[in-house]
């Protein structure tokens, strides 16, 4: 099925590319190489957000402290309750982040939207920063770590999914062909499929080795995530050239 995935991506990209160069139309090219580019970030955002369902979730079981003991408002303490963290987040910090691109428009410093989607990698990778730090320097006497960690970890992923999740699909519409636009925007989808896969690649290599093993994956994707981060936020202009206009 991986197989298939990539392939179907791939041949997707091929079409795309063939398809701007039959239209002899100079400014669509570029606006599906932005695309491309944007897409590429989406990917990665997802692959590094999305190890909240099973890496994250198992270091919650194996390594975090109890956020509480005994029972609260008549519930038990159960490291499954982290999963209904990002929604509760999305819940409440939403209608702030809504309202806050509209203010900065307002006073023209709103970022453009490749420099927000370089905002939500990093967001992304600094909430591993700080689960890497807590494991190195903050780990309790039974060697586990304190909840609050993994809670800030999760928050760095929710606002970068706000940042760049809402934008991704309205995005599609904008610089896609009008003729191509359902095209696309199933290999937007698919690339959602090659997060999930990249994910489970990157949760693979925290089966073996305990906590040790999570803190050497939580350095790569620290890393390697402020990396690729730094590169779409200094190229965030060009990209924006290629959009030509489309916001």
């Amino acid at each position: 099925m991986n197989a298939v995935v990539y392939t179907l991506i791939g041949l997707l990209v091929l079409y795309f590319v063939a398809s701007s160069v039959r239209r002899r139309d100079r400014v669509q090219g570029q606006r599906y190489i932005a695309l491309l580019l944007l897409f590429i970030a989406m990917v990665l955002f997802w692959a590094m957000s999305l190890l909240s369902a099973s890496a994250l979730n198992f270091f919650a079981r194996d390594h975090v402290a109890p956020l509480w003991h005994g029972q609260l408002l008549g519930l038990p303490w159960s490291f499954t309750l982290f999963q209904s963290v990002n929604p509760l987040y999305i819940l409440i910090l939403a209608p702030f982040m809504a309202m806050l691109w509209p203010w900065l428009d307002r006073r023209g410093i709103n970022p453009s939207t490749p420099r927000k989607f370089g905002i939500g990698l990093l967001l992304v990778a600094l909430g591993y920063g700080v689960l890497l730090y807590a494991v190195d320097y903050l780990q309790l006497p039974d060697g586990k770590v304190a909840a609050w960690t993994l809670l800030a970890c999760y928050l760095g992923s929710t606002v970068g999914e706000l940042a760049l999740s809402p934008i991704g699909y309205a995005l599609v519409g904008k610089l896609a062909a009008a003729d191509e636009v359902s095209l696309a925007m199933g290999g937007w989808f698919f690339g959602v499929s090659v997060s999930y896969d990249l994910s489970g690649q990157i949760a693979a290599l925290t089966t073996r080795g305990g906590i040790e093993a999570y803190a050497r994956v939580f350095e790569a994707l620290l890393y390697g995530g402020v990396a690729i981060a730094l590169v779409y936020l200094i190229a965030a202009p060009w990209i924006v050239k290629l959009m030509h206009g489309v916001r």
